[in-house]
């Protein structure tokens, strides 16, 4: 008896150890020094189809089978069983797992987003790879405690190859597909035109995307900080504030930072700077690409609750720093002690946050801009 090359199986696990062995390539294409087209290519099935085909595998362990469902002539008035299916197909597996990682993977990037750690390529890149080798393992144990016949395994190889061929395919309800291997292979084909694009167009960044990332240092954070960052100072004492820089300039930058303590006074909306002082600064080089945090020792000498603004440069500071003229600027809002009266600021009003980037963002410990 003959059959079809679409009745071929290959073992139940073959296509769960090939999309480890991608997620494992993909991992290390990320994480070495590879870069360019190769590394485009090897992180390509990551983006944009394995979290999805783990997700579906995971969910359908199953194989697609055939059924047939009687029907009461007396009731229904059909002669004929009703053929129905349940699970998915391979192509059905294939288009879900396209969506559900377009699905997946913002998700995980969702929750970078409110993580400790910054929206960055390693951390993004680690919670993507966590995620799909835990629903990797999901769907092996599912499908390891099916029985054999119940059990989804992918075609074997040379049922690939009837894609294209000239004769129609046997389908399981409806007998011979009336349009043949066309639509097949018209699917096929969008979906790798959906993977280049929108995978180059997500993995490759733009020639005219520069920017400049500047933050505070906010480690040893947990559940019971008060504060992202340092904010008690001692007047007349010098202490180091920690800050951080991401070079996305395209090019070797230098940098100079400035750190101004300002009295302010806030009137509903508005904000106004009393009195200020410049308390510290710190040059720093770095390469394209670079991250590095830095301390800059600072020597307040204003006693009360004031505003630190720290004041991001390119190429050196003018004699004036002030907002207007810095290129990124923080602010943080801290208490310096050591007499004297305090100042009026005793919160940040509406339009300021405890930690303010230029202008504000989302995240209250990085301001990540572009231009």
């Amino acid at each position: 008896m003959s059959h079809s090359p679409y009745s071929r199986r290959s073992p139940w696990f073959t296509d769960l150890v090939a999309a480890f062995v991608l997620l494992g390539v993909a991992a290390g294409a990320i994480h070495t020094s590879l870069s360019g087209l190769p590394r485009l290519l090897l992180t390509l099935p990551l983006v944009l189809f394995l979290p999805g085909y783990a997700l579906v595998s995971a969910i359908f362990p199953d194989r697609n089978t055939n059924s047939q469902t009687a029907f009461d002539d007396a009731v229904s008035g059909l002669r004929n069983p009703l053929p129905t299916a349940r699970s998915v197909t391979g192509v059905e597996r294939v288009a879900l797992a396209v969506v559900g990682s377009a699905l997946l993977v913002p998700l995980v990037t969702l929750g970078v987003h409110f993580s400790p750690q910054p929206i960055a390529l390693l951390p993004v890149a680690i919670g993507v790879e966590g995620t799909t080798g835990v629903l990797l393992l999901v769907a092996l144990v599912r499908r390891a405690t099916l029985d054999a016949d119940e059990r989804y395994a992918p075609p074997y190889p040379t049922a690939i190859t009837g894609l294209f061929s000239s004769r129609p395919p046997e389908h399981p309800l409806r007998g011979r597909a009336e349009g043949g291997r066309l639509p097949a292979v018209a699917l096929a084909l969008s979906l790798l035109v959906l993977l280049s694009t929108v995978g180059y167009a997500a993995t490759v960044p733009a020639d005219d995307e520069q920017f400049t990332e500047f933050y505070v240092e906010t480690e040893d954070v947990d559940g019971n900080t008060q504060s992202m960052y340092q904010n008690q100072f001692t007047a007349g004492s010098s202490a180091n504030l920690t800050f951080g820089v991401e070079n996305r300039e395209q090019q070797s930058q230098s940098y100079t930072v400035v750190v101004v303590s300002e009295r302010v006074q806030t009137n509903g909306n508005e904000t106004t700077v009393t009195e200020s002082e410049q308390i510290g600064s710190a040059d720093l080089t770095l390469d394209s690409k670079e991250n590095t945090t830095r301390d800059v020792t600072v020597t307040p000498s204003m006693p009360g609750d004031v505003r630190f603004t720290l004041l991001l440069y390119r190429d050196g500071a003018p004699a004036e720093p002030s907002v207007e003229n810095a290129y990124r600027s923080l602010r943080l809002y801290v208490t310096v002690s050591g007499g004297g009266q305090n100042g009026s600021l005793a919160s940040p009003s509406e339009t300021d946050s405890t930690l303010v980037g230029d202008p504000p963002t989302a995240s209250a410990a990085r301001s990540t801009l572009a231009h």
